[in-house]
C-alpha cells in the first residue's frame, strides 16, 4: 500500500487490520462479547428497569451505580478478552516460521513490537465501544462527577495498555501459541493475585487477620485504583496509575528483548527440558552417594500400543519418573496441608478443612488444565510436524489411533486422580465422614468420569483444529462456558420467572455445569434439591457418563474422516487396497 507514491507509514499494522477484518473469528467473538455485556447489563439492572417504566424519576441520580458496574463489566472483558486475542500476535509467525521474512524487511524490531501492539488493542477498543449507549443512559442519569467519568475511561485504556503488553511479552517469549495463551491467564494471575492471596493464606494459618495496605497489595492493579477513584480527584487516580504505566513500559522492554533473543528457539516440550535438567542434576548427585535407582525408565521397543508408547516415552510427562516427580511437586504440599489441619489446628472453629477445600478448588482446573491442553493439541501437532502423514501410512486403522492417543494420557489421569482423592480422604478424616457416604462417593465418580470426559473433549475438539494455538484456544474456551453458562441461564431464568435460583427446578438446571457438583459436594448443599442426595449424584453422573460416551464414540466413528483417511465421504484408495 502507497500513499502518493510513498511506502504506507504503517505497514504491519494495516496488514493485521486487514486480516484481522476477513476472518470470520473477528465478528464471532465481538457478537460474543456484545452479548454477554447486554446479557449482565439486563440481568442486574432488570428489576430497576422494570421500576422504572412506572416511575421513570425513581431513577435520576442513580447513574453513578450504573457507570461503576459497567466499569466492572469492561475490565473483565479485557481481563478475559485481550490476552486471547495478544498471546498468539508473535507465536503464530514463529509457527509459520514467517518472524524470519519480517527480519529481512525496512521494519526494525521496535516496529513489529509497537505495530503488532496496536494492531491487537485497535480491536479491544472497539469492543469497548459497545457499551458507549449504556454510559451515555447512565451520564444522562446523573450523579456522575466529571472527574469518576476521566479517570473510568483513563484506567479502562491503561488496564488495555498493561494486559496488552504483558500478553504481548509472553508471546514474544513463548515459542508456541498454546504456552503463549496459557501462561498469559496462569501468570496474569499471579502477577495481580499473588500479594493479596499470600496475605489470605498465611491470615488462614495464623487465625488471625494480617494487617496489610491495600493500595500497596493492588499498586498493579487499576480496577481497584477505579475503586478508590470516587474518593480522589481525576490527578489523585494520575498518581496511583504510575506503577501501571511503569510496568506496561517493563512488559514492552522485555517483549523487545525477547523478540530477537527468541525469534529462532525451536519448540520443545518445557516441562519434558526442565525434567531432563533435573534427571542429569540427580544423576550427578546420585552417582556420588551410591547409585542407588527406585524407578529406573525401560528403553525397550513397543510390542503392542506402538502410539501409546511412543505418547508415554516420547512426551512430558508420560515417563513414571517424571509422573512420580509431578505427584511429589503437587502431593507434598497437599500432605503438609492436611496434616497441619488434622495434628495442629490450621484452620478456624466450625471449618474443619476450610484449606483442603481450598486445596481441592485448586487442584481441579490444574487437573483439567493439565489434560485438556496437551490432549487437544496431539493431532494439531502431528499437523503441524508434518508426521500426522506418517501415522496414516501404518496398517493401524483411525479408531485404533485414535484410542491408543487417548490411552497415552492415562498415566496423567491416573496421578491427579490420585492427589484428589488425597485430598478428599484427608477432608473426610478431618470432619469424621463416614467412608461410605454421598460426599466420598460423588468425589470418587468425579475423578472417574470428568477426567476421562474431558479427556474425549478436548480430544474431539483437537480432530478438528489444524493448529496447536487453535485447539488449546478453542478447548480451553468451551471448558470455561462450559462451567459457566449455567449459572448465567439459571440467574436469567429466576430473574424473569423471579424465583430462587437455589430452589428446584432451576437448582438442577446447576448440573448442567460440570462444576456444580463438586461445589455442591464441599458445601453439603444437599438441600437445593428435592431429591435425595444420593439420587442426585447419580443423576449428575449418569448425564456426564452419557456425555462422555458420546464424545468417545465421536471421535472413534469418524475418526478416519478427521484424520483425512476419507475424501468426500469415501475412502481413499491405500484404505481400500
Amino acid at each position: 500500500m502507497k500513499w502518493f507514491g510513498r511506502r504506507a507509514p504503517f505497514p504491519l499494522l494495516t496488514k493485521e487490520l486487514v486480516e484481522q477484518a476477513a476472518r470470520k473469528r473477528t465478528y464471532v467473538v465481538r457478537v460474543l462479547y456484545a452479548l454477554l455485556l447486554f446479557a449482565c447489563f439486563f440481568l442486574f439492572f432488570y428489576e430497576e428497569l422494570s421500576s422504572a417504566a412506572r416511575d421513570p424519576a425513581s431513577l435520576l441520580g442513580r447513574g453513578r451505580d450504573i457507570f461503576k458496574f459497567l466499569m466492572l463489566l469492561q475490565f473483565a472483558g479485557i481481563f478475559v478478552f485481550l490476552p486471547a486475542m495478544m498471546s498468539g500476535v508473535l507465536t503464530y509467525e514463529k509457527e509459520r516460521d514467517s518472524l524470519s521474512l519480517l527480519f529481512l524487511t525496512g521494519l526494525r524490531p521496535w516496529e513489529i513490537i509497537l505495530q503488532k501492539y496496536a494492531g491487537r488493542l485497535i480491536p479491544m477498543f472497539t469492543f469497548l465501544l459497545l457499551a458507549l449507549p449504556f454510559l451515555a443512559i447512565s451520564y444522562a442519569l446523573g450523579g456522575i462527577s466529571t472527574d469518576y467519568l476521566c479517570s473510568g475511561v483513563f484506567l479502562l485504556l491503561l488496564t488495555c495498555l498493561q494486559v496488552g503488553a504483558f500478553s504481548l511479552m509472553l508471546s514474544a517469549f513463548c515459542t508456541t501459541t498454546s504456552e503463549a495463551f496459557v501462561a498469559s491467564y496462569v501468570l496474569g494471575a499471579l502477577f495481580y493475585f499473588a500479594l493479596p492471596l499470600l496475605c489470605v493464606l498465611f491470615s488462614l494459618l495464623n487465625m488471625r487477620d494480617i494487617d496489610a495496605d491495600p493500595d500497596l497489595l493492588f499498586a498493579f492493579v487499576p480496577p481497584y485504583i477505579f475503586s478508590e477513584a470516587a474518593r480522589g480527584a481525576f490527578q489523585g487516580v494520575l498518581a496511583r496509575s504510575i506503577p501501571v504505566v511503569v510496568s506496561t513500559a517493563v512488559f514492552l522492554l522485555m517483549a523487545r528483548g525477547f523478540l530477537v533473543r527468541r525469534a529462532f528457539v525451536k519448540p520443545r516440550g518445557l516441562t519434558l527440558a526442565v525434567f531432563n535438567r533435573l534427571d542429569a542434576f540427580w544423576f550427578r548427585v546420585n552417582r556420588r552417594v551410591g547409585g542407588i535407582v527406585l524407578i529406573k525408565d525401560r528403553h525397550t521397543l513397543p510390542e503392542k500400543a506402538p502410539i501409546t508408547w511412543r505418547e508415554v516415552n516420547k512426551r512430558s510427562l508420560g515417563k513414571a519418573s517424571h509422573l512420580v516427580r509431578v505427584l511429589c511437586i503437587l502431593g507434598i504440599p497437599v500432605a503438609l496441608v492436611g496434616a497441619g489441619v488434622l495434628f495442629f489446628g490450621f484452620s478456624r472453629p466450625g471449618r474443619e478443612a476450610d484449606l483442603l477445600s481450598a486445596s481441592l478448588f485448586i487442584l481441579w482446573p490444574v487437573a483439567v488444565l493439565a489434560l485438556a491442553v496437551p490432549t487437544a493439541s496431539t493431532f494439531a501437532a502431528e499437523r503441524t510436524n508434518m508426521t500426522l502423514d506418517v501415522l496414516l501410512v501404518t496398517p493401524l486403522a483411525g479408531e485404533e489411533i485414535v484410542r491408543q492417543k487417548a490411552r497415552g494420557r492415562g498415566r496423567l489421569a491416573f496421578v491427579m486422580a490420585a492427589l484428589i482423592l488425597l485430598v478428599v480422604m484427608l477432608e473426610a478424616w478431618a470432619e469424621s465422614t463416614p467412608f461410605f457416604s454421598t460426599y466420598v462417593l460423588s468425589s470418587l465418580l468425579s475423578v472417574l468420569i470428568y477426567l476421562p470426559m474431558f479427556t474425549w473433549v478436548s480430544l474431539w475438539i483437537g480432530l478438528r483444529a489444524r493448529t496447536p494455538g487453535r485447539a488449546t484456544i478453542g478447548t480451553l474456551s468451551v471448558i470455561v462456558l462450559w462451567c459457566v453458562l449455567p449459572f448465567v441461564l439459571a440467574s436469567i431464568v429466576a430473574l424473569l420467572a423471579d424465583m430462587e435460583m437455589d430452589r428446584p427446578p432451576l437448582s438442577y438446571l446447576l448440573l448442567l455445569s460440570p462444576a456444580s457438583i463438586i461445589a455442591f459436594t464441599e458445601t453439603n448443599e444437599w438441600g437445593l434439591f428435592s431429591t435425595a442426595p444420593l439420587h442426585t449424584v447419580l443423576l449428575n453422573y449418569g448425564w456426564y457418563t452419557a456425555i462422555m460416551m458420546c464424545f468417545r464414540q465421536l471421535c472413534i466413528k469418524n475418526s478416519d474422516r478427521d484424520l483425512g483417511r476419507v475424501a468426500e465421504g469415501r475412502p481413499l484408495a491405500r484404505d481400500t487396497q
